[in-house]
């Protein structure tokens, strides 16, 4: 469906999660679930996207004689930074430690920053804060994840600057 229904070049990404309810391997369940995440840069394209999830997912529905609803949860919108703040935040950055890497990139992942997006420019950035030892890094998502603490300082710093130099302090 992704690669048919946009550009080739356009970022997206769609993740479906399959979780079917069964009494016994042998017996066809009652209902079923099947969940996922979109993740677009382009809210026309998000609504392209769940029309035709809607579309599919009903001529699916067809084809076997039942039923199909489709209920969309979590409507976050695309994380779009302002060109014009991520350079000034990025000179900020540089200018606290010019050692620092600063990377522009694209973030496909769901934040609720991405509400105040919509409605001021904004730039955000993600800190590298992963533990010293290689052997020890995991995940974003998992329940073990441990931080390296000696950034904090950086980030407050960061921080402080950008507010102090945008009160012209």
């Amino acid at each position: 469906m992704i690669s048919c229904s946009t550009n080739h070049s356009t970022p997206k990404a769609l993740a479906p999660l399959a979780n079917a309810v069964r009494s016994a391997a042998n017996i066809i369940p009652e209902t079923a679930e099947m969940e996922g995440t979109l993740r677009v840069f382009d809210p026309d394209i998000r609504k392209r996207f769940i029309q035709r999830i809607q579309e599919i997912t009903q001529n699916i529905a067809a084809a076997y004689r039942t039923k199909a609803e489709i209920e969309v949860l979590s409507d976050v919108p695309p994380m779009v930074c302002d060109k014009k703040e991520v350079d000034w935040c990025s000179d900020i950055i540089r200018e606290v430690d010019d050692s620092l890497s600063v990377d522009q990139f694209h973030a496909m992942g769901s934040e609720d920053f991405a509400c105040y997006s919509e409605l001021v420019p904004t730039a955000f950035f993600m800190m590298g804060a992963g533990v010293d030892d290689p052997k020890e890094h995991l995940p974003q998502h998992n329940p073990k994840i441990r931080f390296n603490e000696k950034v904090l300082p950086i980030g407050a710093a960061v921080y402080t600057t950008a507010v102090l130099k945008r009160l012209g302090r």
